[in-house]
């Protein structure tokens, strides 16, 4: 299929229509890993509620977060890593949290959460086990009621807890708030480089910022403080690596797509004895999930007012695993249009869910291992065509079927406005204006 492109060079323009050479096929590789044919798509069901408590003892105060479903507790932040009388943080310091249970009866609600204080560096090390259970009664005036901490089992501090509950109301109030304010590709829209004017000033000082929500599901570490072979004991501490996706954002829904490795090996040699160093039993699967091969391929969307959890696909062994404390190279990030939500992973395949649903609607190539620092930024949407660019060879693919339409030479995509009409720049050794 012909199409009109406007191939720039250095210096030099080229007007006349051209079609972009193909590129040679790549090698014969060993055989495909086996990994279901489709994603499994979950689509929670419930009332999701958000709420923000202060909870109070002795002249001492922590703010903090928790997320219900049909009235059970899902997810807990507290803006602090020391609670009242807990732990006292040492290091770099995070607050995990390994277990969450509870219910509701009537007005009273009870959370239990189970609390892992670490330190992932200077020292990389547990410094202490907590639990921390919440009594709330709800009314029309907010929530209260009591909570206590136990550390290592043992009793250690309780105290009083306020807050407010934000029901389905208030959170459609503050979408309708974001409507129309969409970053719906790594560059945003078109080729502005930024978001939409949201009325309101930069904040320049981060502990002036107002947290909103924590999201229902959890997403692994980014590369920054991600774990390395160099000392892979850090990933029993929070920092098993995910990858880097920019989440994208469209009427209302946030995009992410990050992975997991999916556990498919166990260690070997002198990993053996690292892992049973370890007896706590999150430590353990995490360090031991560290060295898989492969990786779980995951999409969610989430809803933007409240953090809930829309829609979730897992792709069990789709995409190779990669740890690393720094990757050198870009990072996949989702673009959305017309409906589709289009993701690139870091065995470099290509997949299009319906945004709204999740169901997927056509997928392409992937599979391997992860090259490392061999990235690309994303797809760009440009109509009803998806412009996948790698470092290989660029495709122009349907949106709708994902059939493919051209192939150029690999470099990178962006969308542009020309002369008041869209067009697509493809960036590599030449620069090549696609229409």
């Amino acid at each position: 299929m012909k199409q009109p492109f406007l191939t720039l060079a250095i210096g030099v323009m080229l007007t006349r229509p051209c079609v972009l050479a193909a590129q040679p096929g790549p090698a014969a590789a060993s055989p495909a890993p086996q990994f279901p044919e489709a994603p499994t798509l979950v689509s929670p069901t419930g009332v999701y509620r958000t709420s923000w408590l202060m909870l109070e003892a002795a002249g001492n105060s922590t703010r903090g977060f928790v997320a219900w479903r049909d009235g059970k507790p899902v997810q807990f932040w507290s803006l602090s890593p020391q609670l009242p009388g807990g732990v006292k943080p040492v290091g770099n310091p995070k607050l995990l949290v390994d277990g969450i249970s509870g219910g509701s009866i009537g007005p009273q609600l009870r959370a239990d959460i189970d609390l892992r204080l670490v330190s992932v560096w200077s020292p990389m090390a547990r410094t202490g086990l907590m639990r921390l259970s919440l009594d709330l009664r709800q009314s029309p005036d907010g929530l209260s009621g009591t909570w206590k901490l136990s550390v290592n089992g043992s009793p250690a501090s309780e105290g009083s807890a306020t807050g407010s509950m934000t029901g389905p109301t208030q959170a459609e109030k503050v979408q309708a708030i974001g409507k129309g304010q969409d970053w719906p590709s790594f560059y945003g829209a078109l080729s502005a480089n930024r978001g939409p004017d949201y009325g309101k000033p930069f904040i320049d000082d981060l502990s002036k910022a107002q947290p909103v929500w924590r999201s229902e599901v959890v997403s692994l570490s980014g590369w920054g403080t991600g774990v390395d072979s160099r000392y892979k004991k850090r990933a029993a501490f929070g920092t098993l690596c995910g990858g880097s996706s920019t989440p994208v954002l469209a009427d209302g829904l946030l995009y992410l797509y990050h992975y997991r490795p999916s556990g498919d090996t166990e260690p070997d040699g002198e990993n053996i004895s690292l892992l049973e160093s370890f007896d706590h039993p999150v430590e353990r699967e995490h360090l031991r999930r560290f060295f898989s091969k492969r990786a779980d391929l995951i999409v969610t969307a989430l809803d933007a007012a409240t953090g809930r959890t829309v829609w979730e696909s897992r792709w069990p062994s789709k995409q190779g695993n990669f740890q690393t404390h720094k990757w050198r190279s870009n990072n996949l990030t989702p673009a959305v249009a017309n409906g589709v939500l289009v993701v690139g992973d870091y065995s470099l395949g290509l997949h299009a869910f319906d945004a709204k649903s999740g169901a997927l609607k056509w997928t392409r190539g992937g599979g391997g291992p992860v090259q490392g620092d061999n990235g690309a930024i994303g797809p760009v949407i440009s109509g009803n065509v998806v412009v996948w660019s790698t470092r290989a060879s660029t495709f122009g693919l349907d949106l709708t079927t994902g059939t493919e339409l051209w192939k150029g030479p690999g470099g990178g995509a962006r969308r542009m406005i020309v002369d008041g009409r869209e067009r697509v720049l493809l960036t590599g050794a030449n620069l090549t204006l696609v229409e």
